[in-house]
């Protein structure tokens, strides 16, 4: 058998089983789907699922068609062997057929083997699925069908009408709605660019959104074709002019198998249309069902062909084009309805009036030109309808010199009287009854509003065209957009008018004189940030001040600004952005702006009209914010407007402040002074007594403590601490300094200071803690009570309450002074050991002078006595003198006879000896210290030696 004849038994084959029965992957998808819409979307699944759908199908209809072959080759092999002839090569193309037929069997096998895998993975969410190892073997068994399928792959085996509005539902045809244009005569443009020529139609695309099979097959216009039940195809009439994918309607990626289809009706003829439209024409019954047939034509080894084709639901219909009537256009995104015009007057302060210039628009139907009487349009006076296009209020739209901005054309609207639609349901014909549809006008050009320059007339229009402004009386056919631009420096601070024109495609005008917009050319409206992160150092109230953290605002163009307005403040998480300034009592009197150390509100920095007093500010702070209105840990924005200096506000610049609320932790100012903390614990040496409570003023050892911050005792339960934190002011003792302050303070009971209590040398684990005040949503401090926020430091320590004059040491500054015990009347009994000799240190190795208490108070000690002991074991006290502590004692005269005095230990010899030697002596000081306690201390022996 020839190879020709071969490709006829396949293409034979191939048409019987493309109508209809093929295998299709439909089912499998909608399984997918379901699973899909509990699921986020996953583009890697997705695009896997998509590919094994196509290969299905592919396998689906090379299996059919390679059946179909072998059906004919059979026949062909008996028609042979009847006839005597031979068959070796049809048993061979036989043999081959089969064996393709059985490896496209067992390929199915392992694509539905992939399916499964596939849906247990999105049912699984894709928590545990190996998405790499899935895509390779997609990828390996897409190899063995590409081997064994083909162009299959790529060909469209099923298409089906995809219902835009109700997707699900069939029950209801799609319409093929057929609206051509007769054109009248007419010449748009300022120079007449487009030519309409009355008589001449115009064909305007109408589209059907279709789902093929396998999603990455590719159609073309040549494809496509409109058939009926018959089969009769209707292309003679009816072009497709263009398809291109689809995915408006998709919320996930990769390939979706919609198409959109646009066909245009290539005349209007009422009978040749009613012929194909309805099955009896004269009394327009039984409208005529149409499907989409593909005809996919792919050359792999001979023809291969197919023709999927859609279910019967398409119907046809014709209305004659409407002709927008009103104008609307975008300038900068933006809607003309919310553009400033001069309405009735231009801008402040001015405000020359423009009641003597007439604005037109139609009262019904869109027109070629304004009618002689104007009996076809309204006059700005007469216009009381609903679009009588009065926006004096609105705002003016903010330009910047050198920027371009766009205007775009969109749907207009068709407005006129309906034929008869039953709208009101009585069954008879309203009058008064109008429509509004919705048209797309076909071009567009851009004049400066001479008409309303009237300002200083003429000198107005006179400076507006002195800008050589770019982009005027330019034509825009279609729906290409316009760029506009203001090269001249000298437009800074004016406004402009333009008036924007457009045409129908039956050659009307949509606007009987244009239609107007007003900029303000003050520089463009920007966009400026501040950071800032409530995250307080220290207490945090009413007052607090909180400022960007970044010096990044730029206040370079708010000079021609005159107040601010908070437009909203929303909670970042929230995709809506809604407003919750007033939840939050936030307002714009919270805002303020930094220049240097000075804050100043942010709308009366919006007034002030020097440069460069403006170019200082730039932070910005917040001031009196409820922190327990803000969420921890939460970021906010702030949107805020500056508004130029026109009644009509338009805006200068739009401030965005993003702001979140930090927890603190332990302020850093916090901290002990270095090395005081020794081993971890704090040795302290209390010098100020309130009744029976010693005092410790906690200053001299930690930074940064203020009335916020406690030190308390970590035990069990804080109503039975020991020491006590105290801030308090304390009323000085009679006999210590003045310590009446409120510096904060340890206090615990004055036994344990005294040596010889069982508690002295106790250490008591402490902590610290900083209160920030009401700060914290959360109830931190676990009290219930309030939302207190509280942090603790994060290193303990423990406390010793020491006493100062015990841990003193007490010694001879140099060598120890010869004294003589006295023999008979030995220097009228009395001697001295100087002050000086003593070399006394506390126990920070500082020299102290504990010896002044009986003439100056002292803050470590209230009495001091003194005795010299003798003996054996040193217990014999005052043997050979007594002594006593004397200030400025005369002991002797200088060589001009002045007393010499000095600070002494006084000692009055008590007896005479008549013989003696040498006596080890040690001098024993008891010190009574501030708080009652006495503190012996006894020091290295000297030696008496006796006087004769």
């Amino acid at each position: 058998m020839n190879k020709k004849f071969l490709s006829a038994i396949l293409f034979g084959a191939l048409m019987v089983t493309s109508t209809g029965t093929f295998v299709s992957c439909k089912d499998y998808d909608d399984d997918i789907d379901e699973l899909w819409d509990a699921m986020d979307g996953k583009a890697a699944i997705t695009d896997l699922t998509t590919q094994v759908s196509n290969m299905q199908s592919a396998l689906d209809a090379a299996k059919s068609s390679a059946e179909g072959a072998l059906a004919k080759a059979e026949e062909a092999k008996k028609a042979a062997e009847t006839a005597g002839g031979d068959i070796t090569e049809i048993n061979a193309e036989i043999e081959a057929l089969q064996k393709k037929i059985k490896d496209l069997e067992n390929a199915t096998i392992d694509v539905d083997a992939l399916k499964a895998e596939l849906k247990q993975a999105v049912a699984d969410e894709i928590k545990a699925a190996d998405i790499d190892g899935l895509k390779k073997k997609v990828e390996d068994q897409l190899k063995i069908v590409t081997d064994l399928a083909g162009s299959f792959l790529t060909m469209v085996t099923e298409i089906d009408l995809y219902y835009k509005a109700g997707q699900d539902d069939n029950s209801v045809a799609n319409i093929l709605n057929f609206v051509n244009t007769k054109e009248k005569d007419n010449k748009f443009g300022p120079n007449g660019e487009i030519v309409f020529t009355k008589g001449t139609e115009v064909t305007n695309p109408t589209s059907v959104i279709v789902r093929v099979v396998p999603s990455n097959a590719e159609l073309t216009p040549a494809m496509i074709s409109l058939i009926n039940g018959k089969g009769e195809s209707i292309m003679d009439n009816v072009t497709v002019t263009s398809v291109e994918p689809y995915s408006e309607l998709m919320t996930r990626g990769s390939s979706t198998g919609l198409w959109k289809i646009n066909f245009a009706l290539n005349k209007y003829n009422e009978d040749e249309f009613k012929s194909i439209q309805y099955k009896n024409p004269a009394s327009n019954l039984g409208r005529i069902l149409y499907a989409i047939a593909v005809n996919d034509t792919k050359t792999t080894e001979g023809e291969e062909k197919r023709a999927a084709i859609s279910d019967y639901a398409l119907t046809l219909n014709y209305d004659d084009a409407l002709a927008a009537s009103k104008l609307n256009y975008k300038v900068a995104g933006r809607s003309v309805d919310y553009i400033h015009n001069r309405f009735s007057a231009s801008e402040a302060p001015a405000s020359a009036s423009t009641s003597n210039v007439e604005d037109y628009i139609w009262k019904q139907n869109a027109a070629v030109a304004i009618a002689q009487d104007k009996s076809n349009v309204f006059k700005k006076a007469e216009q009381t309808i609903a679009d009588d296009d009065n926006r004096q209020q609105r705002a003016s739209l903010n330009v910047e010199v050198g920027v371009p901005f766009e205007v775009e054309l969109t749907a207009g609207e068709a407005r006129g009287q309906i034929v008869w639609n039953d709208w009101n349901g009585n069954g008879v014909q309203d009058a008064g009854e109008t429509y509004t549809k919705t048209v797309q006008p076909r071009a567009f050009y851009v004049t400066l509003d001479k008409s309303h320059a009237i300002e200083s007339a003429p000198s107005e229009i006179n400076a507006w065209e002195s800008y050589k402004i770019q982009g005027l009386n330019q034509v825009v056919d279609k729906t290409s957009k316009l760029k506009i631009t203001i090269p001249a420096e000298a437009a800074k601070g004016d406004y402009i008018g333009f008036r924007v024109h457009a045409v129908n495609y039956d050659g009307t005008l949509v606007d009987p004189d244009g239609r107007a917009f007003y900029v303000y050319v003050a520089g463009a409206k920007t966009t400026s940030s501040a950071d800032l992160m409530f995250k307080p150092a220290t207490y945090a109230d009413a007052t607090t001040k909180f400022n960007s953290d970044k010096q990044s605002l730029s206040t370079a163009k708010w000079a021609s600004a005159t107040y601010a307005q908070l437009m909203k403040i929303y909670d970042n998480s929230d995709a809506r952005q809604n407003n919750i300034a007033g939840t939050l009592n936030l307002s714009l009197n919270n805002f303020y702006m930094i220049a240097g150390n000075t804050a100043t509100g942010l709308n009366i920095v919006a007034q002030m009209t020097d440069a460069n007093a403006l170019a200082t500010y730039t932070k910005i702070q917040i001031q009196g914010a409820d922190m327990m209105k803000l969420e921890d840990g939460k970021t906010y924005t702030a949107i805020i407007n500056l508004y130029n200096g026109n009644a009509n506000n338009s805006i200068v610049e739009t401030v965005t402040v993003t702001f979140t609320k930090v927890l603190p932790t332990f302020p850093s100012a916090v901290k002990p002074v270095t090395n005081a903390i020794v081993g971890g614990v704090l040795k302290i040496y209390p010098k100020v007594k309130d009744n029976d409570k010693a005092i410790y003023d906690l200053d001299n050892v930690w930074h940064g403590i203020d009335a916020h911050t406690t030190f308390a005792e970590k035990i069990a339960d804080p109503t039975e601490a020991t020491i006590n934190y105290v801030t308090t002011a304390r009323t000085a003792l009679p006999s210590t300094p003045n310590v009446s302050d409120k510096e904060p303070a340890l206090t615990a009971p004055a036994v344990l200071v005294n040596p010889e209590n069982e508690k002295y040398g106790t250490k008591y684990p402490m902590v610290v803690t900083y209160d920030y005040g009401m700060l914290s949503t959360n109830d931190a401090d676990g009290d219930e009570n309030d939302n207190t926020f509280i942090t603790t430091w994060d290193t303990q320590f423990d406390v010793i309450f020491g006493n100062y004059i015990k841990d003193c040491t007490i010694k001879w500054a140099g060598a120890a002074p010869k004294l003589y015990y006295a023999g008979s009347n030995v220097g009228n009994g009395l001697s001295w050991i100087k002050l000086s000799d003593l070399n006394i240190t506390d126990w920070y190795n500082q020299d102290v002078n504990l010896f002044n208490c009986d003439y100056i108070a002292s803050p470590a000690a209230t009495n001091v006595k003194v005795n010299l002991l003798t003996g054996a074991d040193y217990k014999t006290e005052d043997e050979f003198y007594t002594a006593t502590v004397e200030k400025d004692y005369v002991i002797g005269k200088d060589k001009d006879g002045n007393d010499i005095k000095a600070d002494i230990i006084l000692l009055k010899a008590t007896r005479e000896a008549a013989q003696g030697a040498d006596v080890l002596t040690k001098i024993k000081f008891t010190i009574t210290d501030i708080f009652g306690y006495k503190i012996s201390q006894t020091f290295e022996p000297f030696t008496m030696t006796y006087q004769k």
